[in-house]
This record gives structure tokens, C-alpha cells and sequence, in this order.
């Protein structure tokens, strides 16, 4: 029989646990759309995290358990290329006196689309990489849990995350996102009603408000910096009804109806702004 969770007025409580995983984006994407969420939201592969992942497998096998691993050294990184170091360390006891070699170079050249490695563990990096380079692990499942969450509304009452608010509306979301997890068998959604009490109220908004503040800041921030790219601009336009949406649904459930609309008039500032922006832009192509 289902779990039924049942929120008070304002919503739930969640946290999630998420145990190691290595398997195919294709089939993660199509069990969160069987659980009934986006599987859209599953982080995309890259060649770039391929090589991050697979540089830092090898990383952990050179060098014992994973708290005694030397991570790989990122040497170069620019608009060409990536380059990478895998470090094997040395420790001289009696002198007290620490060595580090550099053994494997890995280079992805991001003009070319290509990924090459030399020195001692280069074979077993190009093996590795092979894996990753189409695989999904647990990093890429906590964060579609977090896009997910985010999606609903929610916010995290702990800035490092592990305790997160999700409005009454998104608590079938989570109960979806309990169902896939656990058909995965790799992990549960921890699901509680949200207490409604002044003081939590007070901490919700507060936490929210912040929240808003933040993303509306680093939005204005990069609308400045676009001269020509218009689609950009319309990107942001997004982001802002986004931040309109959870600003009234925020405002309603804590009873913050002033506060909110506060917010609410500095995003239709920044909407004005960003359409400002888009007539500069249009009006210097003519």
C-alpha cells in the first residue's frame, strides 16, 4: 500500500538519502517519468564531468580509501583546453618530508571534442572515462532531488542544505520523488508535516525572503553584463516569474502579505529593467 503523507496548512519537511550509484542517464530519466516527475531535470552529461569523474576514480584507487585521496590537480583550464594531473604522494616517515609525481596527464581539448591521456594510469583513466562519459552516479541523482525541490518551491531552511520546506501544493512531488528513489533501491525521502506555529512561520518567510534576495541580486547582476544576446535576457525574464510565483505562494501561506508585496515590486522593477534591456540591445542591431 502507498505511504500517505498527509501536510498541515502550510506544507512539509523533507531531507533525502541518497546511496552510491553508477548507471545510465537513459534509464534514470525514464524511471523519474515512470514516478510520475521531469526526467528532464536529471543533470546532463558532459565531457568535462566525465573527465572530473573518471580522473578522480582513478585518484581514489591510486591512493587507498577515498578521505586519503589525492584529488586530481586541474593545471590548465580555458576556452581550448582542460588539462589534469593524477598526483601519487610519497612520505618519507623519518625525515617527516612528503613527495608528490605527477604520473597520468589528461587533456581534453574542447575545439577538437577529444579526450587523450599519457603517463602510468592513462590506459586505466581512458577506461574509466568510457564509463562515465554516458553514466550517471548519485551526485547527478541528488541534484535532480534538489531541482526537483526547487521546482515545487522549496526552499532549504539550513543554507548547506539537508533540510529542506516544499509549500503544501508540491507534497504529491515528494511523495513521487520517495517512489523513485526507493524503486531504485538507492535511497528514501524523509517526509514530515511543517509545523505552522508563529515562530516557524516567521523562520519560513525570513529564510524565503533571503532566498529571493539572493537570486534576484545574482539575476540583475548578470542582465547588466549581456550586450547582445537577447534569448539570454528572455531567460532571465523566466527566472523572475519564477521568483514572482514563490514570493505570492510565500507571502500567502505565512501570512506575510506586505512583506511580499514588497518583493513583488522590486521583481517587476527588475522585469522592467530586463525589458529595457532587450529594446537597447534590439534598437543598436537596427
Amino acid at each position: 500500500m502507498a505511504r500517505q503523507i498527509t501536510a498541515n496548512l502550510i506544507g512539509v519537511r523533507i531531507s533525502w538519502r541518497v546511496n552510491e550509484f553508477l548507471g545510465e542517464r537513459e534509464e534514470l530519466m525514464a524511471a523519474a517519468n515512470a514516478a510520475g516527475l521531469n526526467g528532464e531535470l536529471m543533470p546532463k552529461n558532459s565531457m568535462k564531468k566525465a573527465v572530473n569523474r573518471a580522473s578522480k576514480a582513478i585518484a581514489k584507487t591510486e591512493n587507498g580509501r577515498f578521505t586519503d585521496a589525492l584529488p586530481p590537480r586541474k593545471l590548465t583550464d580555458n576556452v581550448e583546453k582542460a588539462v589534469y594531473a593524477i598526483v601519487a604522494e610519497t612520505v618519507d616517515a623519518n625525515t617527516e618530508h612528503a613527495e608528490y609525481a605527477q604520473e597520468t596527464t589528461i587533456k581534453l581539448d574542447k575545439e577538437k571534442k577529444s579526450v587523450s591521456a599519457n603517463g602510468a594510469q592513462a590506459g586505466e583513466f581512458m577506461a574509466k572515462y568510457e564509463v562515465y562519459r554516458d553514466a550517471a552516479t548519485d551526485h547527478d541523482i541528488r541534484s535532480f532531488c534538489l531541482l526537483t525541490v526547487k521546482k515545487a518551491l522549496g526552499i532549504a531552511y539550513n543554507p548547506c542544505g539537508h533540510d529542506y520546506f516544499v509549500p503544501e501544493a508540491g507534497t504529491e512531488t515528494m511523495e513521487k520523488l520517495d517512489k523513485f528513489l526507493r524503486g531504485l533501491n538507492v535511497g528514501r525521502m524523509y517526509i514530515t508535516p511543517a509545523i505552522d506555529d508563529p515562530a516557524s512561520l516567521e523562520v519560513t518567510w525570513e529564510r524565503a525572503a533571503e532566498i529571493m534576495a539572493k537570486e534576484l541580486a545574482f539575476v540583475m547582476s548578470n542582465v547588466e553584463k549581456f550586450e547582445k544576446r537577447v534569448k539570454c535576457l528572455k531567460d532571465k525574464n523566466e527566472q523572475l516569474e519564477g521568483l514572482r510565483e514563490m514570493a505570492k505562494v510565500y507571502g500567502g501561506l505565512t501570512n506575510r502579505a506586505a512583506q511580499a508585496e514588497d518583493v513583488l515590486t522590486q521583481i517587476n522593477a527588475a522585469s522592467d529593467r530586463v525589458a529595457e534591456k532587450i529594446q537597447e540591445i534590439e534598437a543598436a542591431r537596427v
